[in-house]
Formats: C-alpha cells, structure tokens, sequence
C-alpha cells in the first residue's frame, strides 16, 4: 500500500476527482492533516495540468497521423465547440477559465481546464498559470468545506 501523501498525490491526478476527492480523502481516511492534504492534492493536480497543457497538442497530431478516424471525429467536435462557445468565452477568457477551474464540481477542474485552454487556444504559460490558479482557489474552498465537515463531524 502506498503512503496517504502518495495516495492523495495520485488521486489528485485522476480525471473525476481531482482535488475535489484527494483532499478530503487525505485529510480523513488518509489520516493527513488539512495541510498536508492541500498540499498534495493541489500540486497533484496542477502536475497533470501541466502535463495535459503540454501533451494535448502532441496527442492531436498523433491521432492525424496514425488515427484518422479518431482525428476527425475529435476536429469535428472540436468545430462545434469552438462555434458554439467562442463569442461567449472570448469575451472574459482568462476569466472564465479559472472560474471554470475553481468551481468545486464535477465536470470542472483541472482536466477541464486544459482542455478549454487548448481548444481556445491559451498560450502555454498562460494556461498553466490561470489554471494552476483555479486549483489553488478550489483547494481553498474545498479545504474550508471539508474543514467544516470535519468540525460537524465531531460534534456528533
């Protein structure tokens, strides 16, 4: 069994969780403290970002060039999603994308993030740093829920 920090570090990286079950996971069945869960699952998190930042590009002319398939099928939902959304997220992009990262729920987060980031077409550093941003404020908000459900908790 792996340590609860590596534990909450993996978890952290997996694409429906996130933070959002690393942290409280730590911070209860891990036997971490609030802290330390933080810590883990919010550089756990912004790991994988960083790495869906930089390998989404590389994955796309991957599929164009020994998937074809696969390729056209994801430039074709690639098309409608940038028609149908662009005017409203050109608007506040920087914005929207570390809200959409913050916002502690599932179908937002990191993962999410970065592929927002790539399809609209963030710059590489940009995108790491607005996103990295939106995990540090969803690890305060869940921290401060899970701190609160703790604290319930013992009352009971």
């Amino acid at each position: 069994m792996l340590p609860p920090a590596i534990t909450t570090f993996l978890f952290a990286m997996t694409p429906i969780f996130e933070l959002r079950g690393a942290l409280p996971w730590g911070a209860t069945i891990g036997g971490l403290s609030l802290t330390e869960a933080f810590c883990y699952s919010v550089v756990g998190n912004i790991f994988i970002a960083i790495l869906l930042v930089l390998l989404l590009p590389k994955f796309t002319n991957f599929t164009k060039k020994y998937w074809p398939g696969l390729f056209r099928v994801l430039q074709k939902i690639f098309t409608h999603t940038r028609a149908k959304h662009s005017k409203k997220f050109e608007r506040f992009a920087e914005v929207a994308l570390v809200i959409l990262v913050a916002i502690p729920l599932p179908g937002s987060g990191g993962w999410t993030g970065a592929m927002v980031a790539w399809l609209f077409g963030f710059k590489k550093k940009t995108a790491i740093a607005l996103i990295s941003l939106g995990i540090i404020i969803a690890g305060l908000l869940v921290a401060g829920i899970t701190s609160g459900a703790l604290t319930l908790a013992q009352l009971f």
